[in-house]
């Protein structure tokens, strides 16, 4: 998560990605043929925004160093991750059916992501109930006049899956 980074902080690896050494405590090391930088964020670098506030802008130094893709949510490779046993077929109908609601209802605060997948998966797993897995999950301290509306949206979603 590169956009949590101090801006100062970032730019000591300028180097790095576009040239064939870079300072370490332990000297300068030249950059391997087969090297490949990678990094992830939630932004585009240019700051915080409502669901990412502790967000750091990064210089524009860096981020023009960079090629940006965007990295939409993934079925098959959740689907992958969650296994295929009857914990995780039925638990990701109900994440799925949560986050199909969550963006019908445009509610700010709820990012139902793969880590809720995961997560309810294992507590799941470890005997876990299903509301608490799925308020510890999902809802997350989500204000009851917005989980009212997500829960009621997304219970008709999960009728229509296991119909």
């Amino acid at each position: 998560e590169i956009d949590g980074n101090h801006p100062n902080a970032s730019c000591a690896i300028n180097g790095a990605i576009d040239g064939n050494t870079c300072a370490f405590p332990d000297g300068m090391i030249e950059r391997h043929d087969d090297c490949i930088i990678v990094a992830g964020a939630n932004t585009t670098g240019r700051g915080g925004s409502s669901k990412f506030a502790g967000r750091m802008k990064q210089d524009a130094a860096f981020l023009n160093r960079w090629a940006m893709l965007e990295w939409n949510h993934d079925d098959n490779l959740e689907t992958a991750m969650a296994g295929d046993d009857q914990i995780a077929t039925e638990w990701l109908k109900i994440v799925r059916g949560y986050r199909k609601a969550a963006k019908a209802e445009r509610i700010e605060g709820v990012e139902i992501t793969s880590r809720s997948t995961l997560d309810g998966i294992a507590m799941l797993r470890a005997g876990v109930g299903e509301d608490m897995a799925i308020a510890a999950t999902i809802r997350k301290g989500l204000a009851d006049s917005s989980w009212d509306r997500l829960a009621k949206t997304a219970g008709g979603y999960l009728r229509a899956a296991n119909a």
